[in-house]
């Protein structure tokens, strides 16, 4: 099973807001999240330190202006491996959830940012095209959110199905909810990504929209691979019980690993804030050469 961690950075978050949040995504990947194959669960810790290691972690922040959205070194040589990663924008009164949801969906379907499936060119040439398998994106709009019951008050996001990619099936329902009525179409607010050959296009509203190369290869922090990260970000804004009756040789033996456990999550939370520190400075070079270009233009 895949844990997944909500983990509040430079927000004091209360303990209540934070369990009911996790507790909504736990009951939408255990009961809601079946079709996709995958075992998950979903947990929160108050700081990145402590973190197990393997859990993936998802950071609420304040401001995550030009760094939102999901994160991922697929080609990364540290040890420990930096785990894929999201960041999320703080709203008050849980209003925070759905877009939690939506990146630990689209996080575990693909934790690299490059899955994709083929299908029919929208624009009607006749050819196939690849499809980004960005599974909340196409039915993405607030009004499509739900609550998992009458008591998990946060709001999840809705999701397709691997029939909307016209995988094992291509019959409806195509998302959790029923809101998308054909396969690789959008639900309205909704978006989806595809590219034929090496140009990148969205279909947004029924209309099929260019990607800038320029603005969509500009975000270099997941290296080659993280298309998902690069095109959310196109223009830069966006302990245990004691052990008793064991000897005092395996009783060291423990004490060693937990130890070098506790040194793991240390090391991959330095990686991870260092990761998230240069994202920031990256952001901020994107809306200072964005501010000089616009003064440029008037």
């Amino acid at each position: 099973m895949q844990l997944v961690a909500l983990i509040p950075q430079g927000l004091k978050i209360s303990s209540s807001e934070m369990s009911a949040v996790s507790s909504a995504i736990q009951v939408q990947l255990q009961r809601d999240f079946t079709a996709w194959g995958i075992t998950a669960g979903c947990t929160w810790y108050p700081r990145v330190e402590d973190m197990p290691g393997g859990v993936w972690p998802v950071f609420i922040r304040d401001n995550a202006a030009g760094i939102a959205g999901f994160h991922a070194q697929p080609n990364c040589e540290m040890h420990p491996p930096m785990p894929p990663f999201a960041v999320v924008a703080y709203a008050p009164e849980g209003a925070w959830s759905v877009g939690a949801s939506h990146e630990i969906l689209e996080m575990l379907v693909d934790p690299r940012g490059d899955a994709m499936s083929w299908g029919p060119d929208p624009r009607g040439s006749g050819e196939s095209v690849e499809y980004l398998m960005e599974i909340c994106d196409p039915c993405q709009a607030p009004a499509l959110a739900y609550q998992v019951d009458d008591h998990q008050w946060p709001l999840v996001s809705d999701f397709c199905l691997p029939s909307y990619y016209r995988r094992g099936t291509a019959l409806a329902p195509y998302t959790c909810r029923n809101s998308i009525p054909a396969p690789l179409s959008t639900a309205l607010g909704g978006l989806v990504s595809y590219r034929a050959g090496e140009q990148w296009y969205q279909l947004v509203g029924g209309r099929i929209v260019k990607v800038d190369a320029d603005r969509l290869m500009g975000d270099v922090s997941a290296q080659a691979l993280n298309f998902r990260g690069r095109i959310d970000r196109k223009d830069g804004v966006y302990a245990g019980p004691p052990s008793s009756g064991t000897s005092s040789a395996r009783a060291k033996i423990r004490a060693s690993m937990l130890a070098l456990a506790s040194q793991s999550r240390k090391q991959v939370a330095r990686q991870l804030r260092r990761e998230l520190a240069r994202l920031d400075e990256m952001a901020a070079e994107a809306k200072t050469k964005l501010t000089r270009k616009v003064d440029g233009q008037l």
